[in-house]
């Protein structure tokens, strides 16, 4: 297994190569309504065999930085990209709050952040909202 990240200018062709099935297959559209790709979104995809296997994003904006959808073949594999991405930003990005949201069917997922210290502070009827302050980057500064 072998994880890319896809940071802004990057090469459309071998992304869309990997991650086509995800945006446009309608089994992926129900499972990510909401997926898309903007031009400062960052990716990690994580491959197996030259086949997307695992991946997540993230946009740096004013407010923060907002997770995308986190996907993994298995709940293993959805919990390496998903520590990968946290180690990602913690080591590269220097915002202090960090966003998301899960689908609440999804508890797994949304109790894994919360174990990471993110904290829910909004609910839908189908949507799980959390975010996380890190103060101690602030001493870094």
């Amino acid at each position: 297994m072998k994880l890319t990240w896809y940071f802004p200018p990057y090469h459309k062709q071998s992304f869309y190569n990997l991650m086509a099935p995800f945006f446009a297959e309608k089994i992926w559209r129900h499972r990510f309504p909401y997926l898309i790709n903007t031009p400062e979104k960052i990716w990690g995809v994580l491959k197996e065999n030259d086949k997307a296997i695992g991946f997540s994003s993230y946009t740096v904006a004013k407010k923060g930085i907002e997770l995308g959808e986190i996907y993994g073949l298995t709940e293993e594999i959805w919990v390496q990209i998903a520590l990968n991405t946290l180690k990602k930003i913690d080591k590269e990005e220097s915002a202090f709050y960090l966003y998301t949201d899960v689908k609440k069917e999804n508890k797994f997922e949304w109790q894994f952040f919360q174990h990471k210290g993110f904290e829910i502070y909004r609910e839908t009827t189908h949507y799980v909202f959390l975010k996380r302050n890190d103060e101690w980057k602030k001493k870094l500064v």
